[in-house]
């Protein structure tokens, strides 16, 4: 097997220069106007990454990212419809008409011993030449340049024997390219799902072993991955590679606890995750919107824990019972967002995004209720503890995910049903007795800010 290693950005390197026509068909004719025009003014200006991988597996690309040897002012000083974004690395983003918008990188290198901290990167812009910022990349099939006007391909990493292998290959160590950014382990699964590529034994090693790297991910990141999931039409395979390498647990373990103790969950999901990645691929050509694909991962087990666990008195609703109180999609939305709380802190949602997916399985779940016809009773003196029963349905879910057995779950439901009862028949409780044991805001304290550099060093 080829060792993988990872050269020294000061020692030049010669790249592998290969002919190769990329398909016209599949070429943006936007992005080859961005590197003729560039390279027309003197400066280096590539195809690089996904776009370039992506052609040579047969795969048509879904975007172009072009790298270059102007700098972001020099970008805009070559294109009127430049704007320049970002922080700590400009980036040139070029608007097309239809709200297109092509990206243009300056070169970069990898970033210097004072940039990491704990193993983590914290700074990352220092520029570059092609050849440091090949070796920059996470994976030798990332790390391919190509040039549309010569019509060649610029290896220097080995990726294009990777590419014909069908293999993951990380550019240097794995174990440290993991610790630096552990996002690269999601990237990782993305592209082997996606791909149909396998993980080379280091790679697939180091994925085992820098598991809990992910905890200190930023985790808006993780995420855009998850979601990169659901939109790329192999979401099933990515799950359960997630699962494979006990990724999930770490990012929702209130689903993955779910999943093992109820015998059809995993099917319900992998069912669910399916037929998704069905329509993704034949009937939505473009990627859904975040709040609503994320609520695919999330709606077989809150259907599972809702519409299963219901108490006693959810009753039927036929013609010769009393009509029931409907219920509201504003206290089941509250409900929904108590039970996702700690994933999506863990995730990094937004807020605005926890209470769009809340809306959508809130309504979701009403509407299975009244095709099943049957509907929750909220009130009257059959049942009044609808609070108590919010909080029943989050102990359960955290009492799973502590992986506490299911004869366990039985005794402490029986015990907190009595308690309930007893508070019932109380008189003169008070009105928060009934919320004591669950907090109605799960808390979940968030990582460490990462420290920044200041600009004067």
């Amino acid at each position: 097997m080829q060792k993988s290693s990872r050269r020294s950005p000061h020692t030049a390197q010669k790249p592998v220069v290969s002919p190769y026509e990329f398909p016209i068909k599949l070429i943006d004719q936007d992005a080859f106007y961005i590197v003729k025009r560039l390279q027309s003014f003197g400066y280096l200006a590539y195809f690089v990454g996904g776009c370039v991988r992506d052609a040579l597996l047969g795969k048509a690309p879904k975007d172009f990212d072009i790298v270059t040897s102007a700098r972001p002012r020099e970008v805009r000083g070559v294109f009127r419809n430049a704007q320049l974004i970002g922080r700590r690395f400009k980036l040139a983003h070029l608007h097309f008409p239809e709200n297109k918008v092509l990206e243009v990188a300056t070169f970069r290198q990898p970033p210097s011993r004072d940039s990491i901290q704990d193993g983590v990167i914290v700074e990352d812009n220092e520029y570059g030449t092609p050849e440091t910022d090949a070796y920059r990349r996470d994976f030798t099939i990332n790390a391919l340049f190509y040039d549309p006007l010569k019509s060649v391909i610029i290896d220097y990493t080995g990726g294009l024997a990777d590419v014909e292998r069908r293999v993951i290959r990380s550019i240097g160590d794995p174990k440290v390219r993991f610790r630096e950014d552990p996002i690269r382990m999601l990237r990782a699964i993305k592209f082997a799902a996606r791909l149909d590529l396998n993980f080379d034994d280091q790679v697939k090693e180091a994925m085992r072993g820098e598991r809990e790297s992910l905890v200190e991910a930023a985790r808006p990141r993780l995420q855009q991955e998850l979601v990169r999931f659901l939109q790329g039409g192999s979401a099933l395979r990515s799950f359960e590679l997630l699962i494979e390498f006990r990724y999930l647990q770490l990012m929702s373990p209130e689903l993955h606890a779910w999943m093992n103790h109820d015998p059809n969950g995993a099917q319900s999901l992998s069912q669910l995750l399916g037929s998704h990645d069905q329509h993704t691929r034949t009937l939505w050509p473009q990627p859904a919107r975040e709040d609503r694909i994320l609520s695919v991962i999330f709606w077989p087990w809150v259907s599972s824990l809702v519409l299963s666990s219901t108490p006693t008195e959810r009753l039927q609703n036929t013609a010769n019972e009393e009509p029931l109180p409907p219920l509201k999609l504003r206290d089941l939305k509250m409900l929904m967002i108590r039970l996702l709380a700690p994933t999506a802190t863990r995730i990094g949602m937004s807020i605005k995004g926890l209470h769009a997916i809340s809306r959508i399985l809130s309504a979701q779940v009403i509407h299975q209720l009244r095709s099943e016809g049957m509907m929750m009773y909220r009130g009257g003196q059959s049942f009044k503890g609808e609070v108590s029963f919010e909080s029943l349905l989050l102990l359960k879910s955290r009492y799973h995910a502590g992986l506490a057995s299911e004869e366990e779950w039985r005794e402490v439901e029986e015990q907190w049903r009595q308690t309930l009862a007893e508070q019932q028949k109380r008189p003169g409780k008070s009105k928060g007795q009934s919320r004591l044991l669950i907090p109605k805001k799960p808390v979940v304290k968030p990582t460490k800010k990462r420290p920044r550099r200041s600009r004067s060093s």
